[in-house]
């Protein structure tokens, strides 16, 4: 696949073949997922948000990332040099 090729930290793990209970539950979880967003947009979860609340969502959005980040490039190493 051309895209596995040009990734910074591939992962030979996604190359590989996902069956029907695999998509099935990566489904489910990306609609709870998405439900956070649609309900803010619909009116049905809190409109207005204190500045607290923001910053904090922002603050754990930015340390989510980087630990994303910072695990795929420990796990890319290791497997690297193992």
């Amino acid at each position: 696949m051309w895209f596995i090729k040009d990734l910074t930290f591939p992962d030979k793990g996604f190359q590989q073949k996902v069956g029907i209970l695999g998509s099935l539950a990566t489904v489910i979880i990306l609609l709870m997922y998405w439900t956070i967003g649609f309900q803010m947009m619909s009116g049905i979860a809190n409109q207005n948000p204190s500045p607290e609340r923001i910053f904090f969502c922002i603050m754990i959005y930015v340390i989510g990332v980087n630990l994303m980040m910072c695990s795929d490039i420990q796990k890319y190493v290791t497997l690297k040099f193992r």
